[in-house]
């Protein structure tokens, strides 16, 4: 059987650091959102094949929360796997490690399924005859050691994982440029909350930002 958690390898290039030398915050979290993109696609619940039955994923909940960042040249690592599973959400993990196992950060995320037809969410636990459910770790195995979601909010919006990577980006920004002065790092937290409203997003009325 499959393993339920998998690591991607991390190089932090020049071109991903600000002027401290550490990694932008928005191109970390691109590393997450491909992180849980290759590791649904390589047990059958990538968005390509969930395309071909008119689904998809959304993004609903994001939280981060990070020790130290990595620094330009270093190799470091993202572990990957899935907490739990209920009807209409699923609860994702990160670790941002050190190859040598040092913590650097955790993240937490919740998804939702989405009927791209009818845009209304999916019974997870029905879909597929809930094969999802063989790729939830052991408790044992579920390491999350950061507090819950909050903070930023999108409401009236229906966003996938293509549009959400260029609004998280931003994001990132704006809490670097708080959390980081003249490379005086600190713990960084960062929350953002999606609440879709299916029928308003239907009528292509532009999400809102509440900070």
């Amino acid at each position: 059987m499959m393993e339920k958690v998998d690591t991607y390898p991390i190089y932090v290039e020049p071109f991903h650091v600000d002027f401290t030398g550490h990694i932008f915050m928005g191109v970390l979290g691109n590393h997450l959102l491909n992180a849980a993109g290759n590791h649904s696609q390589r047990r059958g619940w990538g968005i390509g094949a969930l395309n071909e039955s008119s689904h998809t994923w959304v993004l609903s909940r994001l939280s981060i929360e990070m020790t130290e960042l990595p620094c330009q040249y270093e190799h470091i690592e993202i572990k990957t796997w899935v907490e739990s599973v209920i009807k209409l959400f699923t609860n994702r993990n990160f670790a941002i490690q050190r190859p040598d196992g040092t913590p650097l950060g955790y993240a937490r995320s919740t998804w939702a399924m989405i009927d791209m037809t009818t845009r209304k969410p999916c019974d997870l636990l029905s879909l597929y005859d809930g094969d999802i459910l063989r790729y939830v770790v052991d408790e044992a195995d579920n390491v999350w050691p950061i507090a819950g979601h909050g903070r930023f909010r999108f409401r009236n919006a229906l966003l996938g994982l293509g549009h959400l990577r260029l609004i998280v980006l931003n994001l990132f920004a704006q809490v670097v440029q708080s959390a980081n002065r003249l490379g005086e790092l600190c713990d960084i937290r960062f929350d953002l909350c999606i609440s879709p409203t299916v029928s308003r997003a239907a009528q292509g009325i532009a999400p809102v930002v509440e900070l």
